[in-house]
């Protein structure tokens, strides 16, 4: 068992760009800078404008730094100095150094957090009123971003669009590595009364789809359960698949934990 001490020493800022391709190069420069944010959010103009955090047009990028022993001010400080060089802009009121104990974090990161948090309660209610919703995450490298990033939004929009008539794609960084970025995209269209399954089932198979004709992982941190089971087996090399199937079989022979989940079950033909 490892014990850390809780961080109580804080330094954050809320960052505004009005140029994405900008906001993106800027988000590379901090995952390569040494600085290693505890935390870095680049959220799209769109999913910041339904979080409550933006304008519907600047693309926002909320990072934090912490730790238990030491002033994480000269962190901040320099990511402000790449903000800067990388067009970007904020308010006073958006940067934050501070204890547990002392101050509050800046209020346009409480805003966000508050909404991020009452964000599954409200996809339950307009998944109730037929809103189809959907929300998948993947990881590429950053040599890869732009191509990827486009070739997703094209293939998500289209799907959309043909299945539905009409809806939103979003997206948002929610952890960056020096290697490349973790990316969530979030659907939301409107649902025909009856069909609403089928029409999920189709957005997902598009945009799984196309995640790994892309290179992409079927998922980051997620797990793969049996919805990304079908993309996984396609991704994952033979010989894997046959060390996981014999750690199972040799660590739980009934097979009796979540069966079928991550690969097929010998006593289960119809999967």
């Amino acid at each position: 068992m490892r014990l850390q001490s809780i961080p109580v020493i804080r330094a954050s800022a809320v960052v505004r760009f009005s140029d994405e391709k900008a906001a993106l190069e800027v988000t590379h420069r901090i995952s390569q800078s040494g600085l290693h944010p505890a935390n870095a959010r680049l959220i799209s103009a769109m999913e910041s404008f339904s979080m409550g955090i933006g304008n519907g047009t600047d693309t926002v990028l909320l990072l934090g730094f912490e730790s238990h022993d030491h002033d994480q001010e000269p962190k901040l400080s320099r990511a402000l100095d790449i903000w800067k060089e990388g067009g970007g802009s904020w308010n006073v009121s958006d940067v934050s150094t501070r204890r547990d104990n002392e101050t509050v974090a800046p209020e346009t990161s409480e805003q966000w957090k508050t909404n991020f948090l009452r964000a599954p309660y409200i996809r339950n209610s307009l998944v109730r009123c037929g809103i189809i919703m959907e929300t998948f995450e993947t990881v590429t490298t950053w040599d890869n971003l732009e191509t990827f990033h486009t070739k997703i939004i094209g293939t998500v929009e289209t799907a959309v669009r043909e299945t539905c008539g009409n809806g939103i794609v979003m997206w948002r960084f929610t952890h960056i590595y020096p290697d490349g970025p973790v990316i969530y995209y979030t659907v939301i269209a409107p649902g025909r009364r009856g069909e609403e399954l089928s029409q999920w089932d189709t957005i997902k198979a598009a945009v799984s789809d196309a995640v790994i004709a892309n290179h992409g992982p079927i998922t980051h941190h997620h797990a793969v359960g049996r919805d990304h089971r079908p993309w996984f087996e396609k991704q994952c090399p033979q010989l894997f698949l046959s060390v996981l199937h014999g750690m199972k079989s040799d660590l739980d022979p009934g097979w009796i934990l979540n069966p079928g989940v991550l690969i097929k079950s010998p006593f289960n033909k119809s999967e």
